[in-house]
């Protein structure tokens, strides 16, 4: 690791988030957000070299979109479909561009989904079963890595994962 004092930096950008309710079942939401981030001084050795060092975790892009859709509520239960999508723009995790030659982090997109049947009577209790799944497309993505030269040893995100959950609230 190469721990050093940046000076200063100057990260400036913005954040969106809209949401709709489409209907009385449905709404959808998006995010958006935008990051520009510069060293304004990076004295090394004596020598100011802003331009020639990376900002490191700073993508300049980032958005999702949600769904969110109540198919029924009944006297048994209520069922919810519930639909993501996130998105990462490429990013470099090191201060130093020869470290980042082999490490660039590439954008990536991610989608989730679950379905969740809840408020399930059970006498004075209710219960709720949720089936999901998370990184449903099996997208491949680096989201760290540490370099060693040539090579690089990476630490991907999860691959895709699914589930069913039982609760009993009481």
């Amino acid at each position: 690791s190469n721990v050093q004092n940046a000076g200063e930096v100057t990260t400036q950008g913005f954040e969106m988030e809209l949401m709709v309710q489409v209907a009385e079942p449905l709404r959808i939401g998006a995010t958006y957000g935008y990051l520009d981030s510069e060293y304004d001084e990076f004295i090394e050795n004596g020598v100011d070299v802003k331009d020639s060092k990376d900002v490191p975790y700073a993508p300049e892009n980032t958005a999702s979109i949600t769904l969110d859709w109540a198919v029924f509520a009944l006297d048994w239960g209520n069922l919810d479909f519930h639909l993501d999508w996130s998105y990462n723009d490429d990013y470099v995790p090191y201060i130093e561009p020869s470290q980042n030659a082999t490490s660039q982090i590439d954008s990536y997109d991610i989608f989730n989904a679950s379905l969740i049947l809840s408020e399930v009577p059970l006498g004075d209790m209710s219960m709720q079963f949720g089936l999901w799944g998370r990184n449903i497309t099996d997208e491949e993505y680096r989201q760290n890595t540490i370099p060693f030269g040539l090579w690089t040893i990476s630490y991907f995100g999860a691959p895709a994962t699914y589930g069913f959950d039982v609760r009993l609230d009481f």
